[in-house]
């Protein structure tokens, strides 16, 4: 089973890989000539001078995106005889792309995995790919930028968490801690909701004893992993001395105090407030959406299977973008962690959908075959299935259609349709 979902990970992150080199470095964002130059900065300043301090190029601090694209480009730096700057990027530009894309995908593939560890095989393997597919986090991971980073390491910690709420080993916790290091190397202060949201799982929940012990325990481990982690993607942060805490509290009150989209001048004037609503309404695709409404649905119904999960990616989501709300510096990007959520609750509503769709099927096929021998069964046996409530509706609707076991007997069919629904948002 274990090697199974390897496999489907691995798959996955091949998805996920697949759809993101064609047409790699085809467009260029205003920012990626900084983030470029600062990625190179980072590796002359840690290998050609040996000098942590100088890794401090922002308090982003982007240091996850500043070694992958950095380790490309200095590759790309020996192998053409010249350094980078401002007039040749085009030489660069593919170079500095492709460790990006590569690590993109690997995430995808680690938080599929994380996901059938929690929701199970093939639920987790449909949210893998709907997170593979999703058009705008595709769109974020071909450029050279610290969102589309942060929003997988920030998703991969929370399904760890997850996992380890339900599978209780430290594997899970180790992982979640690490997720959570590289997160906050990448950007720092939106990261810090991704503790918040530890700090909710990690609470020993009903049966336990010694409670505050193990939430401690649990925090302290995963925390003193992520400084740990920090600290050898971003050796600024105990090599600078001189005002590195003002240079972080200067970032942070910009952020908080500093507007990003001048509201005044946009036309039709857009209210603060409802600036992410927008951004969700704007950037998440209308199958995602609905797909996510089912999974709100599903989950409320229901008072077994993941409904908890679920619940607590729907507090990630929600707690996110209320928390960036009441920042004053906005943007669609900065929604980004939350915006991948919608995906994989979409994948598991499929997947839900399709495992009850098969599971009415197959029992209208048996009660089928048991009318045609009445001799032999009991006035009980012949009840007919009836539905009972909302979900019930739902799951017993392929019994009162004409295909009754079709889709029990075709898993095969099953499993393309599924995959059909997942590549519905590139359309």
């Amino acid at each position: 089973m274990k090697n199974r979902q390897i496999i489907i990970a691995l798959v996955v992150g091949i998805l996920a890989l697949g759809v993101r080199v064609p047409q790699m470095g085809d467009f260029m964002t205003a920012d990626e000539e900084n983030w470029m130059i600062r990625s190179a900065n980072y590796w002359h300043k840690l290998v050609r001078d040996f000098d942590p301090a100088g890794t401090f190029e922002t308090t982003h601090p982007g240091a996850t995106t500043n070694f992958l694209a950095g380790a490309g480009i200095i590759i790309q730096e020996q192998r053409l005889g010249f350094d980078i700057d401002t007039s040749n990027l085009r030489h660069f530009r593919n170079a500095a792309l492709a460790p990006i894309v590569l690590a993109s995908a690997i995430l995808i593939g680690l938080i599929t995995w994380t996901a059938m560890a929690v929701f199970g095989g093939v639920a987790g393997a449909v949210m893998g790919a709907f997170l593979a597919l999703d058009p705008y986090l595709l769109g974020m991971n071909q450029v050279v930028h610290v969102d589309g980073l942060l929003a997988l390491f920030m998703l991969l910690g929370a399904m760890s968490a997850l996992a380890f709420r339900r599978r209780r080993s430290w594997r899970w916790l180790s992982l979640a801690g690490v997720a959570g290091g590289l997160a906050l190397g990448t950007k720092m202060l939106p990261a810090l909701w991704l503790f918040v949201f530890f700090a909710v799982v990690f609470i020993p929940w009903k049966g336990e004893v010694s409670s505050f012990k193990k939430l401690m325990r649990r925090g302290g481990y995963v925390l003193g992993l992520a400084l740990l982690v920090l600290a050898v993607v971003w050796p600024a942060v105990w090599a600078k001395h001189d005002n590195l805490d003002k240079y972080v509290q200067k970032e942070t009150e910009m952020v908080v105090t500093s507007e990003h989209v001048a509201y005044a001048h946009v036309e039709g004037e857009v209210n603060p407030m409802f600036f992410y609503a927008r951004t969700v309404l704007g950037r998440v695709t209308l199958v995602s959406m609905l797909l996510s409404i089912i999974a709100l649905v599903l989950a409320v119904w229901n008072s077994g299977g993941r409904r908890t999960e679920v619940f607590l990616l729907l507090f990630y989501l929600i707690g996110f973008l209320v928390l960036i709300t009441w920042v004053a510096k906005k943007g669609d990007r900065y929604a980004l962690p939350a915006l991948a959520v919608f995906p994989v609750l979409a994948g598991w509503a499929t997947a839900q959908i399709v495992s009850r769709w098969v599971r009415a099927s197959a029992r209208a096929k048996s009660g089928g075959r048991q009318a045609t021998q009445p001799a032999r069964l009991g006035r009980s046996e012949l009840t007919p299935l009836r539905p009972s409530g909302f979900v019930g509706w739902i799951s017993f609707l392929p019994s009162a259609n004409c295909w009754r076991g079709w889709l029990a007997c075709h898993r095969t069919m099953v499993g393309i349709f599924v995959m059909c629904v997942a590549a519905l948002p590139l359309l």
